[in-house]
């Protein structure tokens, strides 16, 4: 074993916790960060106005829908087979995906750069794009470090990306009444996000490759991995589109105030979504694939995974609706008081969703990623089509009868598929 290697290995043995502590070690990072994201957001109604909180959720929006659109399911394949593959085989990889990456936003930056001479709006241009590179990177080296057993490691990196930055430039906004603006806020995220992604490089810079396994070019190595992660592909850009496609649907017929009002309610139900899927369905990740792998899997692992996602997801939609009514007579958000019931539809939608996520690890750890896509299409059209009717007639709840239905649909089918493949391996 070489240098390199020999200092990942400390890195790894540097970030070990007892396997009985971690999913609490885990879920209380979440929890700071689901606090600090709130406050956040209560910040920047409150200081910024709900149209820059409109503005600001789009912004989140584009930088989760870009990893899905512009990275060909080419990440997801890699750190599925990096559970069982040598990690110089991995590394190997990654640099080949980075320079796939240089590429593409090369040409967005020059994109940009065009956009700028004609509008002149440069710096917003320039900080959205960055933000967006940087959290690319981010949302694909964290899938990465999820499968490779590293869920610390990843975490403090979240933290860091998503609320640490946060902190610091709400505590510089509240003495400093200029930085109150998106451009400054921006940049506070570009600090947090770009400190991130470095680390990540970094941490995978110290691993040595596997020389052997550099002999196809560049373009037939992506044509190939993108050939074989075309079912992922499809499925996280369906997952993604009908995850966040109602708020670009309110934007543009409604306003940009109910969309703030809209992505204010989203905010709470999706960090609450990471705090499940951090503590409790990325750490099971790994351990499924393995099961899987064998002849005779455990189901059990399966039915405390799904039992256990949904007693955290009803407990925690309790609390959520419990404190945002004894918290709305002190914002003096008169808007978002109004649609408080709302908030009741957008955590049913939650609870149905993140189940459905454990779900997918049963898909995940076999391979069945056609099945998945099957019904994240079918999901995705029942969202759209629902969404595109809806709110224009019923304005928000237009967009969360959407997102009810389309999870519901989409739980209910998993289900069948899951419970028709048990019974057809005699299980």
């Amino acid at each position: 074993m070489n240098r390199q290697d020999l200092a990942y290995d400390r890195i790894k043995s540097g970030l070990q916790i007892n396997p009985a502590l971690l999913p609490w070690v885990l879920m209380s990072m979440r929890g700071v960060t689901l606090l600090v994201k709130f406050i956040s957001t209560l910040f920047v109604a409150k200081y910024l106005g709900l149209n820059a909180l409109g503005i600001y959720g789009l912004i989140a929006a584009a930088g989760i829908l870009a990893p899905a659109i512009l990275g060909l399911g080419v990440m997801p394949s890699i750190s599925r087979a990096a559970v069982k593959q040598p990690i110089g085989d991995t590394k190997n990889e990654l640099i080949r995906y980075f320079i796939y990456l240089s590429i593409i936003y090369a040409i967005a930056a020059a994109g940009v750069a065009i956009y700028c001479a004609i509008k002149g709006e440069w710096l917003l241009a320039c900080l959205i794009l960055l933000v967006i590179f940087f959290e690319h990177i981010n949302s694909e080296c964290y899938q990465l470090m999820i499968n490779l057993s590293r869920p610390l490691l990843a975490d403090s990196l979240h933290f860091m990306r998503s609320a640490s930055w946060l902190l610091i430039y709400m505590f510089a906004a509240s003495v400093i009444v200029s930085w109150r603006n998106m451009e400054a806020l921006l940049i506070a995220w570009i600090m947090g996000s770009g400190l991130s992604a470095i680390i990540y490089i970094c941490v995978f810079a110290r691993i040595s490759s596997t020389p052997e396994t550099l002999k196809t070019t560049l373009w037939n190595w992506l044509g190939l991995r993108s050939k074989q992660a075309s079912g992922l592909y499809l499925n996280g850009v369906a997952t993604t589109g009908a995850s966040y496609s109602d708020r670009y649907i309110i934007g543009a017929f409604l306003n940009l105030e109910l969309t703030g009002v809209y992505l204010f309610f989203w905010q709470i139900q999706s960090a609450l979504s990471n705090l499940i899927y951090t503590g409790l369905i990325q750490v099971a990740r790994p351990g499924l694939v393995k099961n899987f792998d064998q002849l005779q899997p455990d189901w059990q692992i399966v039915w405390n995974l799904l039992r256990n996602t949904s007693i955290a997801a009803i407990g925690f939609s309790i609390i959520a609706l419990i404190v945002i009514a004894l918290a709305l007579p002190y914002l003096n958000m008169p808007l978002v008081s109004d649609y408080y019931s709302l908030f009741a539809l957008v955590l049913i939608a939650f609870i149905f969703n993140v189940i459905a996520e454990a779900q997918v690890l049963v898909f995940y750890s076999q391979y069945k990623d056609r099945q998945v896509l099957l019904i994240t299409l079918l999901v995705f059209a029942i969202n759209i089509s629902i969404c595109l009717i809806g709110v224009p007639l019923w304005g928000l709840w237009g967009a969360a009868i959407a997102a009810i239905s389309s999870s519901l649909t989409r739980l209910c089918l998993q289900a069948w598929f899951i419970s028709k493949y048990r019974l057809s391996h005699g299980s």
